[in-house]
C-alpha cells in the first residue's frame, strides 16, 4: 500500500499506519538536522582553521583585532604597525559590534572571543548556504554536502592576504539570505536584508543587480520598468546606507577618501601594477592561477549540466557575471575575496542544475516486479 499525505488527511489509514508515517517524518527531520549540524560544524572548523593558522594571518591576529575596534572608533586603522585612514572599511561595523559586546561580558579573553566569533560566523555562513541549497535549489542532502564542499574550496583561495577579514563569513550568510528573498520575490525581505548587509560590506548593493537580472526582462523579452526600478532602489538605498554608516563612524573623510566610487580613478591603475607584478614574478599561486582555479570547477560543473539550466539559473549566471564585472573597478585582482557574491551565485546555479538533472531523469517503476 502506498502511503500519501492525502490518505492521512482523509482518514483512509489505520492509526498504526498514521503513527508510522509521523514517526518516519520526525526521524527524517532529525536526520536532516544532525546531517546539517555535522557538515556545517566540520566545514566551518576547517575554514577557520586554515584561515587562522596561515603564517601571515597568525602573526597579524592581534593587529586584526585592533582593526575591528578601530573601525568603531573611526580610525586610524593599523596596518603593519602604521596608522591608516581606510574609509572603505568604516561601514563594516557588524562584526566589531558583536566583538565589543562579547568582550564587555568578559569570561574569556579578547582573542578567544575573536576566534569564537569567527567560528560562529563561519558556521552561520555554511548553515545558510545549506538551507539555500536544500530549500530553494531542491538539492538532496548528498548534493548539498558537495555544494558546501565546493564553497569551502573557493573560500580557501580567498585567504590570500596576511590579514583576516571578519566580514567575509557574514557576507556569505547575508548574501545567501537575500538570494533566497530575491528568488521568492519577497520585496520587503530583500530590502531589509540589503540594508542589513550595508553594516557588513558594500556588496549589499549587488542585491539590486540580482533582482534586475531575475525580473528586469519578462520571459517575452520585454522590459519591466517597475522591476528594474525596484532593483535600482535596492542598490541605491543599500549603498546610501553604506555611505551614511561611514559618515557616522568616520566622518566626512570616510565618505570621500579611500572609498569606492569617489576613489575610482585612483584604483584603476592598480590593474596595471598587478599585471606587471605577475609578469615580473609569475608563480603557481599568483592571482591569474588562483582566479582560474576558482572559476574552473563551478563553471565546469554548470557546463556539464547546461541542458538542465532553467531560466532562473541562466539569469543568475547573468547576475554573477554582472556582479563580477562591477566588482572589478573596486577590487584588487590578487584579492579573490572581492568576488564572494559571484561565488555564492555560481555555487547555487551549479547545485540547482545538478538537482534539476536528477529530478528530470525518468524513474524506473519496479512496483510490479
Amino acid at each position: 500500500m502506498v502511503v500519501t499525505e492525502r490518505n492521512i488527511q482523509d482518514g483512509d489509514l489505520p492509526l498504526t499506519a498514521v503513527a508510522l508515517v509521523v514517526r518516519r517524518s520526525r526521524i527524517g527531520r532529525w536526520n536532516e538536522v544532525l546531517t546539517a549540524a555535522t557538515v556545517v560544524c566540520c566545514l566551518a572548523l576547517l575554514a577557520v582553521f586554515v584561515s587562522t593558522n596561515l603564517t601571515g594571518r597568525f602573526d597579524h591576529r592581534t593587529e586584526t583585532i585592533q582593526q575591528q575596534f578601530a573601525i568603531l572608533a573611526g580610525g586610524p586603522y593599523p596596518i603593519n604597525g602604521e596608522p591608516n585612514d581606510v574609509g572603505a572599511y568604516q561601514n563594516r561595523v557588524l562584526f566589531p559590534f558583536v566583538l565589543r559586546l562579547g568582550t564587555s561580558v568578559g569570561i574569556v579573553s579578547v582573542g578567544e572571543w575573536y576566534l569564537l566569533l569567527r567560528l560562529a560566523t563561519a558556521a552561520m555562513a555554511f548553515l545558510v548556504v545549506w538551507w539555500l541549497l536544500r530549500a530553494v535549489a531542491q538539492a538532496q542532502p548528498r548534493l548539498a554536502i558537495i555544494g558546501l564542499g565546493l564553497l569551502t574550496y573557493e573560500l580557501i583561495f580567498t585567504f590570500s592576504q596576511g590579514w583576516e577579514h571578519p566580514t567575509d563569513f557574514p557576507d556569505i550568510a547575508i548574501t545567501g539570505l537575500w538570494v533566497w528573498a530575491a528568488l521568492s520575490q519577497r520585496k520587503f525581505a530583500i530590502f531589509f536584508l540589503s540594508l542589513l548587509a550595508a553594516f557588513n560590506r558594500e556588496s549589499a548593493a549587488f542585491a539590486g543587480v540580482l533582482w534586475i537580472a531575475l525580473y528586469g526582462i519578462s520571459s517575452g523579452r520585454s522590459l519591466q520598468p517597475r522591476q528594474i526600478g525596484f532593483g535600482m532602489l535596492l542598490s541605491v538605498a543599500s549603498y546610501a546606507t553604506v555611505l551614511a554608516i561611514r559618515w557616522s563612524f568616520g566622518g566626512f573623510t570616510a565618505v570621500i577618501d579611500n572609498t569606492n566610487v569617489s576613489d575610482l580613478l585612483q584604483t584603476l591603475p592598480r590593474f596595471g601594477e598587478t599585471l606587471r607584478s605577475f609578469l615580473a614574478h609569475p608563480t603557481p599561486w599568483s592571482w591569474p592561477v588562483l582566479l582560474a582555479a576558482m572559476a574552473i570547477l563551478p563553471l565546469g560543473w554548470i557546463w556539464a549540466n547546461r541542458i538542465s539550466l532553467g531560466l532562473r539559473e541562466k539569469r543568475m549566471l547573468l547576475a554573477a557575471a554582472a556582479v563580477a564585472l562591477l566588482s572589478l573597478p573596486f577590487s584588487s585582482l590578487d584579492e579573490p575575496r572581492d568576488f564572494t557574491t559571484s561565488i555564492v551565485l555560481l555555487i547555487f546555479v551549479a547545485v540547482a542544475a545538478e538537482a534539476g538533472r536528477h529530478h528530470s531523469q525518468p524513474q524506473l517503476d519496479v512496483s510490479r516486479n
